[in-house]
């Protein structure tokens, strides 16, 4: 998760990740990418791995202060307190001064102080994780700031988070992991003298606006329906693009959360060589085999195509084609 260091409120963000309402899921990072980490020394963190192993980073930034030292706010309705300090001095003309001074100030309240620990688990597919203790989403205040803080945490110390369920597994099971990023920004040519940058892939920070989010969920969601065999991601997370391959359809698809943006489709073949290409090479060179921009027709045209392989998965229940489906709401 690059360039993001910070979140002011985890809520519209964990529901990304499809949490529901007092769901329980902690936040984390994968053991092999806490090893990537060069800020294990500073933060006194640990280089092997031992299971249950609880360790509270050294208080360092913001984030990590706050956790062991606590954090607090002006009292609500604002309140201030008057200080007097005795001063007492002898000035340039050798004459002793001294007095008494008020100062005023405003009464600070303890917000608060979770002193919390990282937690070294294994999941039911042996996969190693580092992670915060169990976190529950609601829409309560004091929980959805505790779970910012979590989220903060990670961030300060790694510069990334995932969020894992209950089962310690990630909110989306990648099979695939990519050192590269996807679609990176490239440059828009016109004529032989303008060149402007490329704005389809600016915007790389997260998304505040709840609908654009939801509608992110849905997407995700409907793709998945027709089961993937392979959900990657770049080292941007998902804050790059993911990766979503049907061997029985000889396809890879490239969905991004952003507003405005679009659904690639890529011959499962060499995928890999294209999708490090700049969007805009891509595009001149149709170096894709498909292209759904997020309108609102998107999910109709999506669901036409990749009904119009033919395939039906084993077990394969509420695809488009089937009548008797039960849709998946996001």
């Amino acid at each position: 998760m690059p360039n993001k260091k910070r979140i002011l409120k985890s809520e519209s963000f964990l529901s990304r990740f499809f949490r529901k309402p007092g769901e329980e899921f902690r936040v984390g990072i994968l053991w092999e990418d806490y090893l990537k980490s060069d800020a294990l020394k500073e933060y006194s963190l640990p280089q092997t791995f031992t299971e249950d192993k609880q360790v509270v980073p050294s208080a360092k930034g913001g984030a990590t202060k706050a956790n062991q030292k606590g954090k607090e706010v002006r009292k609500q309705p604002e309140e201030k307190k008057t200080r007097v300090v005795h001063i007492s001095y002898i000035n340039k003309h050798g004459t002793h001064v001294e007095f008494d001074r008020d100062f005023n100030s405003y009464v600070r309240v303890l917000l608060h102080k979770y002193n919390m620990h990282f937690t070294f688990k294994t999941n039911e597919h042996r996969q190693q994780v580092v992670v915060s203790p169990p976190l529950t989403f609601t829409n309560e205040q004091g929980t959805n700031m505790m779970n910012t803080h979590a989220i903060n945490l990670f961030l300060e110390v790694f510069g990334e988070f995932e969020v894992f369920d209950a089962a310690l597994n990630p909110a989306i099971p990648f099979n695939k992991r990519y050192e590269y990023d996807f679609l990176p920004k490239g440059t828009l040519v016109r004529g032989d003298t303008e060149k402007i940058n490329d704005v389809i892939d600016s915007v790389r920070n997260y998304v505040k606006d709840p609908q654009e989010s939801e509608a992110f969920a849905k997407r995700l969601f409907t793709i998945t329906e027709y089961k993937p065999d392979l959900q990657g991601r770049g080292p941007a997370g998902f804050f790059g693009y993911i990766v979503l391959g049907f061997k029985n359809r000889g396809i890879v698809i490239l969905e991004s959360m952003y507003k405005g943006d679009a659904t690639y489709v890529f011959d499962e073949r060499d995928y890999e060589k294209t999708i490090v290409k700049s969007k805009q090479e891509i595009l001149d060179n149709k170096l894709h085999l498909e292209r759904f921009i997020h309108y609102d027709n998107w999910e109709e045209k999506i669901r036409t195509y990749l009904a119009s392989f033919g395939v039906k998965d084993e077990d394969d229940e509420g695809v488009a084609g089937d009548e008797d489906a039960t849709p998946v709401t996001a």
